[in-house]
């Protein structure tokens, strides 16, 4: 689709139109947009060792903070390095905050009935993304491991209607999404190609 993605790379600096990466490298380029993903906020009370890469808090195991016995951070907002499988950190995706969710509250009943806690392990049920019309990559678990085009697309439609959590919800969101894609309307955010008409400014 004329895009290149470029690995390995670090932004230095914009300067005069034009792109400076760490290795010396520039790019020109008229229009510079920057994606910083997810930072987190800081609290009053809390130290600055308490806080890791992103102003994430450091968590214990089973998400508690440390030094203390009574805060529990999940989601994007806390790391942790006690997951063997992600050494440096879980990532920042909505599957994460989830299970840890499910974990911290079965925790929280442990405890209060006067038993150990488990340590949350993260389950990769792998990575999707929508690119535009048709197009989609997945990278699964398993078997199937990398999926592209039309039919990743498809499997991103269905794992997405398949998390909301009624049928309502559900039957709305995939009713919105089929007139979207007839009326080619953008709510979805994809990246269309434009037509005759547009090439010419029409």
């Amino acid at each position: 689709m004329g895009v290149k993605i470029r690995l390995g790379h670090l932004v230095k600096d914009y300067l005069d139109d034009t792109v400076i990466l760490a290795d010396g490298s520039v790019i020109p380029a008229k229009t510079l947009i920057r994606t910083a993903g997810v930072t987190g906020m800081t609290f009053a009370g809390l130290e600055p060792d308490d806080y890791g890469k992103g102003k994430r808090l450091f968590v214990d195991p089973f998400n508690r903070l440390y030094r203390y016995s009574n805060i529990y951070v999940i989601g994007d907002t806390c790391i942790t390095t006690a997951d063997p499988g992600f050494p440096y950190g879980h990532p920042q995706l909505a599957q994460v905050a989830m299970q840890q969710g499910s974990r911290l509250a079965k925790n929280l009943l442990l405890i209060n009935n006067g038993e150990k806690p488990a340590p949350f392990i993260y389950k990769d049920k792998g990575s999707m993304a929508i690119i535009s019309r048709n197009k989609a990559v997945a990278d699964l678990p398993g078997t199937v491991r990398n999926l592209d085009g039309f039919v990743a697309w498809l499997a991103w439609i269905f794992v997405h209607l398949m998390s909301l959590i009624n049928i309502r919800n559900k039957l709305t969101t995939f009713l919105n999404w089929l007139q979207a894609y007839f009326t080619k309307d953008q709510p979805l955010r994809m990246i269309v190609k434009p037509g005759k008409a547009a090439s010419h400014g029409e």
